[in-house]
């Protein structure tokens, strides 16, 4: 599950969510829009935070064969 997916389910903002894993605002929505990838420890904090439904896997995507 994406993390916006999460947030949005969870009717949570990204600075709740920020507030909960110990990170800034500003980082949360750079990993929802794909502008950055969440350091190992912030993707501990988040896989146990969101009880396993955002995994690392979830942060990864794969460029589009032309």
């Amino acid at each position: 599950m994406k993390l916006a997916e999460y947030l949005r389910t969870r009717d949570m903002k990204p600075a709740e969510f920020a507030r909960i894993v110990g990170t800034h605002r500003q980082n949360v929505s750079r990993w929802m829009n794909g502008i950055a990838v969440p350091r190992p420890d912030d993707l501990r904090k988040i896989l146990e935070v969101t009880d396993g439904k955002v995994t690392p896997n979830d942060f990864i995507t794969l460029a589009e064969a032309s």
